[in-house]
């Protein structure tokens, strides 16, 4: 499903420098992906969605080339193929919690979304608590549900590789339980694989395997 080989970035005018030799995820396997703070964990995550480019190496999912990719052409894969919930959240204040969802529907070839994806926003809604939020904007949800917003919106279009950025960071413990058991449900049911970045030792267990960052650094592939 991801094959990251020879991976090399660095930020303009900035020390920080990534470099991963290998890093393989298999079709429908959900990774945690760990490491200290700061040590390029977003980055790579970003990588692979095609929002950075890599200064060097080659980044293939479902062997199709990310990194060969003009900007257009990866948004578009990225809209088609990849469920992307990034730390931020990324929401547009200016539309309610529904519309927000509904953006990379919206974004994409299809443009105008059809009744299907109404049912798929009902759904996702109602499996994380968010029904009687759907007409509010995101100026006025609390960060948790800033949150679940922003992973609702990033499996709207059933995804076939789920890249989650902390998804879990601004929860309690139940309800993180709640949003992993979504996620990874929901790529069980799609035959999906994830990464997910995560601090939280208590979730650890729930996934195939766990990547730490720091190894792929030094060139193992954990």
């Amino acid at each position: 499903m991801i094959l990251c080989q020879d991976v090399k970035f660095s930020y303009p005018g900035e020390s920080f420098d990534l470099f991963v030799n290998s890093l393989s995820v298999d079709k429908g396997e959900s990774i945690a992906l760990v490491g200290p703070s700061g040590c390029g964990k977003t980055t790579l995550i970003n990588l692979i969605a095609g929002i950075l480019v890599p200064m060097s190496g080659s980044i293939l999912i479902n062997g199709v080339s990310v990194t060969g990719r003009s900007f257009a052409r990866r948004q578009a894969f990225r809209l088609e193929k990849i469920g992307l919930v990034p730390q931020n959240f990324e929401l547009l204040d200016y539309l309610t919690v529904s519309d927000n969802i509904l953006t990379p529907i919206r974004l994409s070839g299809n443009g105008k979304p059809e009744s299907e994806h109404f049912e798929r926003v009902a759904e996702l809604a109602g499996r994380t608590g968010m029904n009687d939020l759907l007409g509010k904007l995101p100026t006025e949800l609390s960060q948790g549900e800033r949150q679940r917003t922003a992973l609702c919106r990033g499996l709207i279009g059933k995804p076939a590789l789920i890249l989650a950025d902390e998804p879990t960071g601004n929860l309690d413990p139940e309800n993180q339980e709640r949003i992993v058991s979504l996620l990874l449900e929901e790529a069980r049911m799609l035959e999906a694989s994830v990464i997910m970045i995560t601090h939280e030792p208590g979730l650890l267990g729930r996934f195939d395997r766990i990547v730490d960052l720091m190894d792929l650094r030094k060139g193992t592939d954990s």
